[in-house]
C-alpha cells in the first residue's frame, strides 16, 4: 500500500523533481529492517512503494533507486546495516540499532548534501541540491523517525540472529569427528576479529561451545586422528653432513617422471609445479613402487612427498648458494602442500583450552 509521506508540501518540489532527499529515506529503511533481514532488491522495491511513481515513468523510477542506492551504501559504509555475505541479506548491527534510538531529523539534514547522488543534465553533472524542509516535512520525517524507533526489537537484532546461527553448529557438535571439530575451532578463532558483526558475535559462543565438548570428551579430544593418520611436518634444516642425498633415489625419480623439476634452467613454472604435486597427492601413481607412496589422498603419500622435497632441500643447502634457487622453489612448494593439505588434517596439535 502506498502513502503520501513525500508528497505534502513542495519543500523539495522543484528542486528535487518532487522526490525525497536520499536522507529521508533512511527511517524507512531501518523500518523494514527492523522486521529482520532484507534482500537489498526487495529493500529498494518496498521503498518504492512509499512513494507514487506511475509505472511508466522510467526516469522518474530510475531516479528514486538512485537515491534508495545512496542511502543503503551509506548505512553500509558506517557500518550501520552490513552483509552476511557479498550479496546475502542486509541487517541492522548494534551501531546502526544505537544510531536509530538516537536519531533527529536533524542529523538527516545535515547528512543530506553528503549522501545525495549527484545529478546529470545533458551530459553535465549539476550541482547538489540543498535541502530546507519546512516545518511540515520535518514533523511527517519524525514520525517515520519514530516509527523506526518503536520498532526496535528489544535485544539488538545481529545477536539474535548470531545466536541462531551458532545453535545450529552446536547442536552437530556430539557427532563431530576430532578433525572437524579442530577445523572449526580454527575458523572461529579467526572470526572473532572478522570484518563482519554477525560472525564476531557468533564466534565465542561457538569457542566456548567446542571448549565444553572437549571437556565431555576427555582425552578423546586431545587424541591424534582416527586411523592414525598423522605425522610430523619435515625440517629443511640442513645439518653438516657428507652432502649424500638422504633419501630414497627412487622417491625422486617418481616427482621426475611426473614433470615435476625446480631451477632455472629445466624448472617449471610455479602453478605447474603445485598442479603436478596436487595430482601427485590426490591420483593413482602408475610408476611409483608398490605401497611406498600408499593411497591417493592418504598421509602416507603426503608424508612422502613432503619428506622427499624436505630432504632435496636440505641436501641442496650443503652444496651452495649455486642451489639457492632450486631450495627456494622447493620451500615455496614445501609450504603449499603445508598449507593446502596438512593442516586441519594430518596435523592436529590441539590448543590448550581457552581461559585456562
Amino acid at each position: 500500500m502506498t502513502n503520501d509521506l513525500y508528497k505534502s508540501p513542495q519543500s523539495v518540489l522543484d528542486l528535487h523533481d518532487g522526490l525525497p532527499f536520499a536522507a529521508e529515506l533512511i527511517p524507512d529503511i531501518f523500518i523494514q529492517l527492523n522486521h529482520g533481514p532484507v534482500i537489498h532488491k526487495i529493500l529498494v522495491a518496498r521503498l518504492l512503494a512509499t512513494v507514487r511513481i506511475p509505472r511508466d515513468d522510467a526516469i522518474t523510477n530510475n531516479k528514486f533507486r538512485s537515491k534508495a542506492q545512496a542511502a543503503i551504501s551509506h548505512l553500509l559504509g558506517a557500518s550501520l546495516v552490513e552483509r552476511e555475505t557479498k550479496i546475502g541479506p542486509l541487517y541492522l548491527t548494534d551501531r546502526g540499532y544505537d544510531f536509530v534510538r538516537k536519531l533527529r531529523p536533524e542529523v538527516l539534514q545535515n547528512l543530506s548534501s553528503k549522501i545525495e547522488p549527484k545529478v546529470k543534465a545533458r551530459g553535465k553533472v549539476k550541482s547538489k541540491p540543498v535541502w530546507k524542509p519546512d516545518l511540515e516535512v520535518l514533523r511527517t520525517l519524525s514520525e517515520r523517525i519514530e516509527t523506526a524507533k518503536r520498532g526496535l526489537p528489544r535485544q539488538h537484532p545481529l545477536e539474535e540472529r548470531a545466536g541462531g546461527m551458532a545453535a545450529k553448529i552446536i547442536a552437530s557438535l556430539p557427532d563431530m569427528p576430532l578433525d572437524k571439530l579442530y577445523v572449526l575451532w580454527t575458523n572461529a578463532s579467526k572470526q572473532e576479529s572478522h570484518s563482519k558483526q554477525i560472525l564476531r558475535l557468533a564466534a565465542p559462543m561457538l569457542l566456548d561451545a567446542i571448549d565444553k565438548e572437549r571437556r565431555r570428551r576427555g582425552l578423546d579430544a586431545v587424541s591424534l586422528l582416527p586411523n592414525g593418520e598423522f605425522f610430523r611436518w619435515p625440517s629443511t634444516i640442513a645439518k653438516e653432513g657428507d652432502g649424500q642425498l638422504s633419501f630414497e633415489a627412487d622417491a625422486f625419480g617418481v616427482l621426475a617422471l611426473a614433470g615435476y623439476r625446480v631451477g632455472a634452467k629445466r624448472g617449471e613454472p610455479e602453478a605447474a609445479r603445485w598442479r603436478t604435486l596436487s595430482r601427485l597427492f590426490q591420483d593413482e601413481i602408475a610408476h611409483a613402487p608398490a605401497g611406498d607412496w600408499g593411497t591417493r589422498g592418504s598421509a602416507r603419500r603426503l608424508k612422502k612427498l613432503a619428506y622427499t622435497i624436505a630432504a632435496l632441500t636440505r641436501n641442496a643447502k650443503r652444496r651452495g648458494p649455486q642451489m639457492d634457487r632450486a631450495v627456494s622453489e622447493w620451500q615455496t612448494d614445501l609450504d603449499h602442500l603445508h598449507g593446502r593439505f596438512y593442516v586441519g588434517r594430518f596435523d592436529f596439535p590441539w590448543p590448550k583450552l581457552r581461559g585456562r
